[in-house]
């Protein structure tokens, strides 16, 4: 069945309360009030998988080779490790730290939540003294970073693609305005290139904070900085994913939540997508396990207005 039509005009439910694992939004998002909605089921749900694996994190085991390749890419050697003085995920006995004198170049890996960040002081055009030059284009910046995700080990299975099968990347640009000294006129040089890729797990792309790739770019292609949060995971059990029709309980009973700026009470709620996901921190963050979630896409109606917004559900039991 392609499409399913639910419409629920007064229905009393209850539901079990359960210890689930939710997305760390707190910040930005609430709890749903919807006791008094009409929901609308209105989506595909032929996508829907019937049951999604937990994950537990261990942690991630870098080779001699990666690391060896790691400050290669950084221009760094052995020999110049460093004493780690922090707290959180970068007091771990494993953690390695390497950098130069001066801490222009540095390279950090924590194994424990599969943390790898590098950072090239003065790789970026120092505006006014000079001028950006050889910044890479978008294809170009994703080559290399593909290139660099060989080389520590990121198989490209792992990262998101489009429906096209292709590698799905996003792109922001650092750029300056300036007037040309010879022709007088205005133009605008990209000083930095900024890319991101998402993982995927299982096939089903993972959403976080400051999670998957970060890698930014600026004169001659180099690589000012990388971050790269990839946990080693294993399989630990298998969790139930809710039908049409238990998410909709699930959203009556106020186990779904809205953006902050979308609170409010809505007469009616339809939903137009089902999109599934698994949630991993930044690096920064210990996690301990890798859960999926659901967003719904939903059109609601609220005091003559019709809002499009996203829905977060959470089902699946720590």
């Amino acid at each position: 069945m392609n499409r399913l039509i639910i419409i629920l005009m007064t229905m009393q439910v209850t539901v079990l309360a359960t210890l689930v694992a939710v997305p760390p939004l707190q910040d930005a998002c609430s709890p749903l009030d919807a006791k008094e909605s009409d929901i609308v089921w209105n989506a595909p749900t032929n996508h829907i998988p019937n049951s999604l694996i937990i994950y537990r994190v261990i942690s991630r085991k870098f080779s001699p080779t990666v690391v060896s390749n790691l400050l290669q890419i950084v221009g760094l050697k052995p020999e110049q490790r460093k004493k780690v003085d922090q707290g959180g995920v970068f007091s771990g006995k494993d953690v390695l730290f390497f950098a130069d004198h001066q801490e222009t170049r540095q390279l950090n890996l924590i194994p424990s939540q599969g943390f790898v960040v590098i950072s090239q002081i003065g790789v970026e055009a120092q505006i006014p003294k000079e001028m950006p030059d050889g910044v890479p284009s978008p294809a170009t910046a994703l080559q290399s970073t593909l290139e660099i995700l060989d080389k520590i080990g990121v198989s490209r299975s792992e990262i998101a693609t489009n429906s096209d099968g292709q590698v799905k990347a996003s792109y922001t640009e650092s750029e300056v305005i300036h007037k040309d000294k010879t022709d007088g006129q205005i133009k605008t040089n990209i000083v930095k290139r900024e890319l991101y890729l998402n993982r995927q797990i299982d096939g089903i792309p993972v959403l976080g904070n400051r999670s998957g790739v970060t890698a930014h770019f600026g004169n001659k292609g180099k690589l000012g900085y990388l971050s790269v949060v990839w946990r080693a995971i294993v399989p630990e059990r298998d969790c139930i994913v809710p039908n049409a029709t238990e998410l909709i309980c699930r959203i009556k009973d106020g186990q779904a939540l809205i953006p902050n700026w979308a609170q409010g009470h809505y007469k009616k709620i339809i939903i137009e997508k089902v999109h599934i996901y698994y949630w991993e921190n930044s690096g920064a963050e210990p996690q301990t396990h890798i859960y999926p979630f659901i967003i719904l896409n939903v059109k609601a109606e609220k005091e003559n207005r019709e809002i499009k917004m996203d829905l977060f559900v959470p089902f699946a039991e720590k």
